[in-house]
């Protein structure tokens, strides 16, 4: 069994469940209850790398992929409300994008969450798989992405998200050299890899009808202690 901190991974909250990949506010708000009862703190995933030596009990990390409106009406209250922060990576290209088929995030609500305390991190430029790039197209993704939100929020962006969970040791290397202090990528299997602070597996939740006893079930057979 690993002595790691959970990563938990979310995308979307809204008040009713639309797809898979957006659980409702009840579902959340149940999670962060549970948290709140137990005593568990949140911390960031820069906080979780600078812990990489040390296991802390009663640490877990809330992170949401993409950009979502969701994150800001929905989830960000409700976090603010328990007194608990997540890390939010952000797809530059969905910044401020108003569509039916996705809203994102707009830049004063960023703005906001990060002065709050949630750390922003980079999920790319465009959402596409990396590995289906050019070097050079990889290297943009990566690179550009991280000046943008720098250049923007007057903030340091140190952590990375795989878009689709999908990376190799190539890209590693590249963000890297980028200037990222981790990355994070989706398991969903269990866990039998040891800590790597450019792979870092995360728990990928879904709706169901009983959000603790999976949450519970999925952070123990992923061999992750949290007391």
């Amino acid at each position: 069994m690993l002595r790691k901190i959970p990563v938990l991974l979310y995308h979307n909250v809204a008040r009713e469940s639309a797809d898979k990949w957006t659980i409702t506010s009840e579902h959340f708000e149940s999670i962060l209850i549970y948290f709140k009862k137990y005593g568990f703190d949140t911390i960031s995933c820069r906080e979780l790398i600078d812990l990489r030596d040390t296991f802390v009990p009663k640490k877990v990390s809330i992170t949401f992929d993409d950009g979502h409106q969701g994150i800001y009406t929905e989830a960000f209250p409700l976090l603010k409300k328990y007194g608990f922060i997540a890390t939010i990576f952000l797809t530059t290209s969905f910044i401020n994008k108003c569509e039916d088929s996705f809203a994102g995030l707009t830049s004063g609500q960023i703005r906001e969450m990060a002065d709050y305390g949630i750390e922003i991190g980079s999920h790319g430029v465009t959402h596409v798989n990396l590995r289906k790039l050019s070097l050079q197209e990889q290297t943009m993704e990566i690179v550009n992405s991280k000046d943008f939100m720098e250049n923007t929020f007057n903030i340091g962006i140190n952590t990375f998200s795989y878009p689709h969970g999908c990376y190799d040791d190539n890209l590693k290397r590249i963000i890297t050299r980028a200037g990222y202090t981790s990355a994070f990528s989706v398991f969903k299997g269990y866990s039998t890899r040891s800590f790597d602070q450019y792979a870092y597996d995360r728990l990928e939740t879904s709706n169901c009808s009983h959000p603790l006893r999976g949450l519970e079930f999925r952070i123990k057979t992923n061999g992750y202690y949290l007391f």
